[in-house]
C-alpha cells in the first residue's frame, strides 16, 4: 500500500508502518537526527512502530505508536 499523505516538515522525517488492510497504520514525525527505528510490525490485528531517540549525554528515550484494528480484538490479545 502506497502512502499518499506526507507533508514535509523541515528538520523532521515521517516514519510509518502501513497496514495490509484498507485503513489503519501508524506514523510519527521525528527529528531527522539522532534516532533509530527499533521495530516495525504490521499484521491483520495491529500495526506498531518503535523508535529510539538518541539523547547525547543522557538516557535514550524509546517511543512507540500502536494501532489495534477494530475488527480483531481476539487476534490482538493473543
Amino acid at each position: 500500500m502506497e502512502i499518499d499523505f506526507n507533508p514535509n516538515i523541515s528538520g523532521y522525517v515521517f516514519e510509518y508502518v502501513p497496514t495490509p488492510l484498507s485503513a489503519g497504520g501508524v506514523g510519527i514525525y521525528i527529528n531527522e537526527n539522532d534516532y533509530t527505528v527499533v521495530e516495525r510490525m504490521s499484521n491483520l490485528a495491529f500495526q506498531a512502530l518503535w523508535i529510539e531517540n538518541l539523547v547525547p549525554s543522557k538516557k535514550n528515550v524509546i517511543c512507540g505508536v500502536l494501532y489495534r484494528q477494530h475488527n480483531s480484538p481476539e487476534s490482538f490479545l493473543s
